[in-house]
């Protein structure tokens, strides 16, 4: 299988991602991760906006969502004890991400995780890291039965792996109703 024979549900996509986030990566998926299959479609600024208007709009929360409560480790978690969680758990296995040369190094089962930090919103990366079978019955990533600080440690030490000048400068107003029906 193919990362393109089985796009990722965005049902939920506003619990994941924030409407900038899909903005920028609707103008260009592989600025975001270099293993994107996703076509870039060239799309006009105005487009994209319209599109994640859209999305945001139509998304539905996942149940358990509005109440996921940010374990306080994770926003302050030692970078050095993440990196090794990491490591102890084999997440490089599946999960590439670009080195400082910009080699992706890892593997190519799950997605990229070079800026996941500028990607998915924290609660939600946490609940993902706590049990990944919650989202996504037929995800391949397994359920690892972490502690809470094992959750807070990786969660932190993820959410902190991004490009701070990546949709650094994109700000959106709120959504009219026009641009979620051109969306």
């Amino acid at each position: 299988m193919t990362a393109t024979d089985d796009p990722p549900s965005l049902e939920h996509i506003a619990d994941k991602a924030t409407r900038e986030w899909i903005y920028t990566w609707m103008k260009d998926p592989q600025a975001y991760a270099a293993t994107a299959t996703m076509p870039n479609y060239k799309l006009s600024d105005a487009d994209a906006s319209d599109i994640s208007a859209f999305l945001m709009s139509s998304s539905t929360p996942h149940a358990g969502d509005s109440d996921a409560v940010l374990i306080p480790a994770a926003k302050n978690a030692d970078p050095s004890a993440g990196a090794s969680l990491y490591g102890e758990s084999f997440c490089s296995s599946c999960h590439a991400v670009q080195n400082a040369a910009g080699n992706l190094v890892g593997g190519d089962i799950g997605p990229e995780l070079t800026r996941i930090g500028n990607k998915v919103k924290p609660a939600w990366l946490q609940a993902w890291i706590e049990n990944p079978h919650t989202y996504d019955a037929n995800t391949l990533m397994p359920h690892y039965r972490f502690t809470p600080q094992q959750v807070a440690t990786l969660t932190g030490y993820l959410a902190n792996m991004s490009d701070s000048d990546y949709a650094a400068n994109v700000h959106l107003d709120a959504a009219t109703p026009s641009q979620i029906a051109h969306g």
